[in-house]
């Protein structure tokens, strides 16, 4: 297991607590915007510890901004987090991942845009482009049994969100939208990347599986 994230705070106590459970994980402080160095990043794990079989593209920042005050430099900036470094970390991993004739790929998509969130259109379109470059791909991994998929996920209680977005009156409409009355939790969508991940979902490709509790 590896992987990269900007946050070398953050990232200690997941890689404490997978060290508790077996082997410590590779990890390696990355800004997924500088394609060099996340490329560079994947072509290192990939000689430490060997071909990938699973990319899981899970990077986001749901910073919210106006139409208004967008600029060049903040489209770009949203764009390269939330859409880009996906699409150049398969680029990276496909090369492997054909030469076993297997793999599985999962993009974290949002279905923030699909509820017509009006508070973050860079990061909506961003993520919406997630299911288009998905449908692009598929049929050519495809021929090489590499699968790829969206995981969309809801309004998940990350720290994140607990501490920036969540009050009492977004709870009260948001628990309004949803079918199920429990909140979403990071192990919600953690399972379903599992499935995703396994042999279980070897039929999957090209489809966007929503893990919401019925919100949209």
């Amino acid at each position: 297991m590896a992987f990269v994230d900007i946050d070398e705070r953050a990232s200690h106590a997941p890689i404490g607590r997978m060290r508790d459970l077996g082997p410590a994980p590779w990890w390696r402080c990355c800004d997924v915007t500088d394609v060099h160095s996340l490329q560079q990043a994947i072509t290192d794990v990939a000689q430490a510890l060997g071909t990938f079989d699973v990319l899981l593209n899970n990077v986001g920042s749901d910073d919210r901004h106006a139409l208004e005050d967008v600029t060049p430099a903040y489209w770009d900036q949203r764009i390269g987090i939330n859409q880009r470094a996906a699409f150049f970390a398969i680029q990276a991993v496909v090369p492997g991942m054909r030469g076993q004739g297997r793999g599985s790929i999962i993009n974290l998509g949002s279905t923030g845009w699909q509820t017509k969130n009006a508070s973050y259109p860079c990061y909506a379109t961003a993520k919406s482009s997630m299911n288009g470059m998905m449908r692009g791909m598929a049929k050519s991994l495809g021929e090489h049994r590499i699968r790829i998929n969206v995981l969309s996920p809801g309004w998940v209680m990350t720290e994140r969100q607990l501490t920036q977005w969540l009050d009492a009156e977004s709870e009260k409409e948001w628990m309004k939208s949803q079918c199920l009355p429990d909140k979403i939790m990071p192990a919600d969508i953690a399972s379903m990347a599992l499935f995703l991940a396994s042999d279980a979902s070897q039929a999957c490709t090209a489809q966007e599986f929503v893990v919401d509790a019925g919100w949209t």
